[in-house]
């Protein structure tokens, strides 16, 4: 069995950061925040997420280099064995918005796709998660999968995002599909 390769949508290929930062009219620099970039920005919690509804996620830029890694894990894996991933929010339209987004952007993926934060669910030894979120990835290759933590300044790889490329992530990406091989 070829190894199916799920791929996460915001930090990964959809600019969510440059995205909240903007509907906010903030001004910080998207290469130096954390997960808790969103008090930087509002009083609470509630008003960081209330304006970001079905609009703002159907409109979201791609990532720097997003197109790059879709076209690379395709030639890698076969566009499909590719599934995308992301995770719901608990604003309204925003379920809405990422699958307008799909359907603009990546309109051979409209129908290979879940919304959901169980991603380990999915996890097996011949699937392979590439996300930004740490604890998507490690939970998902606890529960048994492989994965490619996309170096971001919000994780722990924050120290290299700035010089790593997209093909030293689809380096990574390779040498985890050798993995589910062997």
């Amino acid at each position: 069995m070829f190894p199916v390769c799920f791929l996460d949508l915001d930090g990964v290929l959809v600019d969510f950061v440059g995205g909240a930062i903007a509907v906010h009219k903030g001004t910080l620099d998207p290469e130096d925040i954390d997960w808790g970039f969103w008090r930087q920005l509002c009083q609470t919690e509630e008003q960081f997420w209330k304006p970001m509804g079905k609009r703002f996620w159907s409109n979201l830029k791609w990532t720097s280099g997003g197109k790059l890694l879709v076209t690379g894990l395709e030639s890698m894996f076969g566009p499909e064995n590719i599934v995308l991933m992301t995770s719901p929010c608990s604003t309204p339209g925003s379920v809405e918005g990422k699958v307008e987004w799909i359907k603009r952007e990546l309109p051979d993926y409209k129908f290979r796709f879940f919304v959901g934060t169980a991603k380990h669910l999915m996890a097996s030894s011949t699937k392979i998660l590439v996300d930004d979120h740490d604890g998507n990835v490690d939970k998902f290759v606890h529960a048994g999968g492989k994965a490619v933590l996309v170096p971001r300044p919000w994780n722990r790889r924050r120290e290299i995002c700035k010089v790593t490329s997209v093909n030293d992530i689809l380096s990574e990406a390779r040498e985890e599909c050798r993995k589910c091989q062997t």
